[in-house]
């Protein structure tokens, strides 16, 4: 059964979700397992008709709940030109 996410905040930059315990934030070698990147992704995905894809923007351990950020890849392009220039 496919898990869902609670949205606590978006813009057009960014999406941020509370992440339950349990729930891990990328699949790292595993494909198969569901995570909070990839019910990001298939909200995005879905919502913008898949003109829009969730980037990384940290993780948080499985076994931790909190706040987890993701940024749309058009605008977290951007991101990474900053942040490669600090």
């Amino acid at each position: 059964m496919k898990k869902t996410i609670d949205i606590i905040y978006e813009d057009k930059w960014l999406v941020a979700i509370d992440k339950p315990s349990g729930l891990m934030s990328v699949a790292g070698n595993r494909k198969d397992v569901e995570t909070a990147y990839m019910l990001v992704n298939d909200y995005l995905m879905h919502k913008y008709n898949g003109r829009v894809k969730a980037h990384v923007l940290h993780r948080l351990d499985r076994d931790t709940s909190g706040v987890l950020r993701e940024f749309d890849t058009l605008k977290s392009k951007i991101f990474d030109r900053v942040r490669s220039e600090l």
